[in-house]
């Protein structure tokens, strides 16, 4: 079958029983307990209608795993199915859990369960009819309001954003925007919501809630990430045919791209060309705001904000590649996560250098890494 893109959720399911052998020799640890708080957030993805989705507590401080099974052991409930991501708000977390159409809303650090958002408050706006969360994938805030985009349906034009009033976790009104959205970014008064299935960012504004603009970037764009000069960039996967038998590997026909947009002005400054048959994804900043991550089929490549041409060699690499991939604001160490959803599955950290420094046992693979405090 020919696609723009396979997301996250839905290649999980297309390749339910296939795994990926990881074989290494690096530094393991594997603790599973301290009475140390946790300061990282680990978001396990879970198998596709298994219900086994789970946020792993992990601290930094210590090195270890403080809670293997966070939201289940504090709430005594399973998060769901499918736990697509997790944005930090202040004090609170919004996890949104993809084939559960939900998004949960816990304290932090404690993780006590807040509410839960599924059903509007409010009708929503003809043609519109569908009253509740449909395959949320992403969650952002600005000016008291909550943001989550939502795929809809994979064969629709159109995906949608709702908007959440964040005293009162009700969603108020739902925004059509382009086709499989995913990843978005604030900057000022401008929501930037990427939409996977096309080749578009569209521009919300937030005062508004209303689309204000629709910016043609690269086929497939996904990650987002704002640096600190306020430029916007956007990883764009390009399109690929998937092959009809296991591992049910991607052939690239587009190549991905890097490009920057300038937010005051909605203007594409730059697009930075994959060489043929490349993709990447995963678009990470560091803290500094300077340097930009993304991996690439079995590497990590870091580069400047300034840099005029994509990097040619890994900064590391790990045969299978990572499906999850973080950088810390606080230390600049990297998180890695390889993609296992078959056995246990683990995560790496990684030394600015690119130096591993140790490794952990989670259950199924990692698709982000939340920092907190």
């Amino acid at each position: 079958m020919t696609q723009r893109f396979l997301s996250l959720s839905a290649r999980t399911a297309f390749i339910l029983a296939s795994g990926l052998t990881l074989w290494s020799c690096d530094p393991d640890n594997d603790n599973d307990a301290s009475p140390a708080g946790s300061n990282v957030f680990i978001v396990q993805e879970g198998n596709f209608t298994r219900s086994n989705s789970e946020i792993v507590g992990f601290n930094s401080s210590v090195s270890a795993i403080t809670n293997a099974a966070l939201f289940r052991s504090v709430n005594n409930r399973i998060l769901g199915d499918v736990a697509q991501s997790m944005t930090v708000v202040g004090n609170l977390g919004y996890i949104v859990v993809n084939n559960s159409n939900k998004v949960e809303v816990v304290s932090l650090p404690d993780f006590n369960d807040q509410a839960t958002i599924d059903i509007f408050a409010k009708a929503p706006v003809a043609p519109d009819t569908v009253t509740r969360l449909i395959l949320p994938r992403y969650f952002a805030a600005s000016n008291k309001k909550g943001y989550v985009s939502q795929t809809v349906n994979y064969d629709v034009p159109n995906g949608r954003v709702s908007v959440i009033d964040l005293a009162t976790n009700q969603v108020t009104k739902t925004i059509p925007v382009g086709k499989q959205p995913e990843q978005m970014a604030v900057v000022g008064n401008k929501l930037f919501v990427s939409n996977n299935g096309s080749n578009t960012v569209s521009v919300i504004n937030t005062l508004t809630d209303s689309v204000e603009a629709t910016i043609t970037v690269a086929d497939s764009p996904a990650s987002m990430v704002v640096d600190k000069n306020n430029a916007l960039w956007v990883m764009c996967s390009g399109q690929s045919t998937y092959s009809s038998t296991p591992p049910y590997a991607p052939i690239v026909t587009v190549p991905g791209s890097l490009v920057r947009i300038d937010p005051a002005t909605n203007a594409v400054t730059a697009t930075l060309r994959f060489a043929a048959g490349q993709q990447a994804g995963g678009l990470r900043i560091n803290g500094a705001k300077d340097q930009l991550f993304f991996r690439r089929q079995s590497g990590v490549y870091r580069m400047s904000i300034t840099d005029t041409a994509l990097p040619t060699a890994p900064l590391f690499q790990r045969r299978g590649g990572f499906y999850g991939l973080d950088v810390d604001p606080r230390t600049g160490l990297i998180y890695g996560s390889p993609e296992n959803f078959t056995g246990t599955a683990r995560f790496f950290r990684y030394q600015t250098t690119g130096q591993v420094i140790d490794s952990f046992t989670i259950g199924t693979s990692a698709n982000s890494f939340v920092f907190y405090n």
